[in-house]
């Protein structure tokens, strides 16, 4: 059987909707790493803006390495301290974020 290299052409783009006036959406790309994410702003909460940045932040900052799941790991361990965040600054608000 011959081997088949892909090649990714990505693309992004988000909408603020119907409703608010800017957008809290983000998005990050790694083609090299094979990651792909949009963080959705949850617009109507307070912050939506900043913890959407905190997730793609946390993604952008990620070393790949090893094997599939390593690297899935990777990647769930860096959203949970995303979230992690968020939590923290949705209870010392005392806010829901």
């Amino acid at each position: 059987m011959n081997a088949v290299a892909l090649r990714y052409v990505t693309g992004a783009s988000t909408h603020q909707g119907q409703v608010r006036d800017h957008n809290e959406d983000g998005w990050f790309v790694s083609e090299e790493g094979g990651v792909w994410a949009v963080a959705d702003g949850m617009g109507g909460h307070e912050k939506g803006e900043w913890a959407s940045s905190v997730v793609v932040e946390a993604l952008g900052k990620l070393q790949l390495s090893g094997e599939f799941e390593d690297r899935c790991q990777q990647i769930a361990a860096a959203l949970h301290d995303a979230n992690a965040t968020i939590q923290k600054e949705a209870g010392s608000s005392g806010k829901q974020i």
